[in-house]
């Protein structure tokens, strides 16, 4: 349903190509061609619309796999993996593939987020709330058009019901799958390891400060009096580890096939590595020096929002979910990129679940959150019309 109110968004008309913008290179046009002209009006509705951006190299990589030329090698590879093996079960459109796969993961999500947020806020108000905020976010329609932020969504929200739940294993694995989704998931070994250490050490049930003292104290006092359990130090090591090894080995296997390593396309994509406080010492000039366009508005106002709510959540929510938030700040600031003040921050922000738990306990008069609401939802449309038309993506 989602999916057809932003279609019916962005037949709004415009002078533009379909499928093949001049930038879309011949691997891409091609399986374009085969799978986003179908002349049939439901398809031109539904469908063929929505190859675009980032779509274009998951739905591509599913059908030809990577390429050294067209900078494939910087998407991880569970969600064009996934495609592919439905298509080559189904033979069904990898491009309706996708948009399905979207669409049946972000439902799964949000049953798991509404689960995560009783169990976090316990009140079916809040967590009523929680939905409404994510769905109502400027960017949440990346969630059903093809890309693969609801996947990731919901391997994060597993991830920590997982943990809560104290099978550290499990969550160690999800993790694992989930950096094969999105590098970001290098943002959720942060929870991992210190939710695994709530477990080891047995300082559960407490509030967030006390929580975080708690565990700052047995690091110290096990350091300070060499007495060091071994066995525990193995398994946090092996659960914290996997995903790291994982996305080492990935990067190994890439090479070994002649292909680019994900840091080596990014740098291919405009984009380069850097340490986060090099990238917030660069943000904090780019403040003074570039020229604002619209999507820059727009991600410092949800930088700002961002930053206020994960302030006030570390005395809200469990110091996991806030170290998450932290995590993927630090992601952001560790790509150096020369256009733009926080470019993509919107999709990052919108996979941290935590800020949206932490937004429902912020008191909002009626009035001034259903205006939040609505005005949100408008700037929601008009990004999808922006996105369809090949104006902008986040």
């Amino acid at each position: 349903m989602r999916l057809i109110i932003y279609s019916v968004a962005a037949t709004i008309p415009f002078d533009y190509e379909i499928f093949e913008p001049k930038w879309l290179d011949a691997r891409h046009q091609e399986i374009g061609q085969q799978f986003a002209s179908n002349p049939a009006k439901a398809d031109q509705l539904l469908v063929n619309r929505w190859y675009r951006w980032d779509t274009t190299y998951f739905v591509t990589i599913s059908v030809l796999g990577y390429s050294e030329f067209d900078k494939s090698a910087s998407f991880m590879p569970l969600f064009p993996f996934v495609i592919r093996i439905f298509y080559q079960l189904t033979n069904i459109n990898p491009l309706v593939l996708a948009l399905l796969i979207s669409n049946v993961f972000c439902l799964i999500a949000l049953v798991l987020f509404y689960e995560v947020a009783m169990l976090e806020l316990k009140s079916q108000s809040r967590a009523r709330d929680v939905i409404i905020y994510l769905m109502a976010f400027p960017s949440a329609f990346f969630l059903f058009v093809g890309y693969s932020e609801s996947i990731f969504l919901f391997l994060g929200l597993l991830m920590w019901l997982l943990l809560r739940r104290g099978q550290i294993y499990w969550a160690s694995v999800v993790v694992t799958l989930a950096v094969l989704v999105r590098l970001q998931g290098l943002a959720l070994v942060l929870p991992l390891a210190w939710q695994s250490l709530v477990h080891l050490a047995q300082i559960d049930g407490l509030n967030p400060l006390e929580e975080v003292k708690a565990g700052f104290r047995t690091i110290i006092q096990n350091l300070q009096q060499k007495r060091i359990n071994y066995r525990k130090l193995f398994q946090f090591l092996i659960i914290v580890l996997l995903p790291i090894i994982t996305v080492a080995l990935y990067n190994l296997g890439m090479k070994a096939g002649s292909l680019s390593t994900v840091l080596e396309a990014y740098s291919y994509r405009n984009t380069s590595l850097t340490f986060p406080w090099v990238g917030l010492l660069k943000f904090g000039e780019k403040l003074f020096t570039i020229d604002y366009l619209l999507e820059d508005v727009i991600d410092l106002l949800v930088f700002s929002v961002y930053v206020s709510l994960l302030i006030f959540g570390f005395q809200k929510i469990k110091p996991g979910l806030s170290f998450l938030s932290v995590g993927v700040l630090a992601m952001v600031f560790s790509r150096d990129f020369p256009e733009g003040l926080l470019y993509g921050f919107m999709r990052f922000a919108l996979t941290t679940f935590p800020i949206f738990l932490v937004m429902a306990t912020v008191k909002i008069p009626r009035l001034l959150k259903s205006s939040i609401l609505v005005i949100s939802l408008v700037t929601q449309l008009i990004l999808v019309w922006l996105f369809v038309h090949w104006i902008w993506v986040a």
